[in-house]
C-alpha cells in the first residue's frame, strides 16, 4: 500500500537521488538531466518555506513526489 507523507527540507534532500530518477522516468528525460535535476532539487530544499509531501511504498520507498517552497 502506498501512503503519503509530510517531509522536511532534511529529509527530503536524503531522497533527491530518487526523486530526480522518478522526475526522469516521468518526463522522459536523459541520465545527464536527471543528474541536473538532483542538483536542482537539493538546492530548492534549502529555500525558505520548503515543504514536500512523499509518496512511499510499504518498504518506505519515494515512489512520488511534490514539493514546494
Amino acid at each position: 500500500m502506498t501512503r503519503l507523507v509530510q517531509l522536511s527540507a532534511k529529509e527530503f534532500r536524503e531522497h533527491a537521488a530518487t526523486a530526480a530518477g522518478i522526475y526522469g522516468a516521468a518526463m522522459r528525460r536523459s541520465p545527464e538531466v536527471v543528474v541536473q535535476r538532483r542538483d536542482i532539487i537539493t538546492a530548492h530544499c534549502s529555500h525558505p518555506g520548503f515543504a514536500a509531501a512523499a509518496a512511499v511504498d510499504d518498504a518506505g520507498e519515494l515512489v512520488g513526489f511534490g514539493y514546494g517552497y
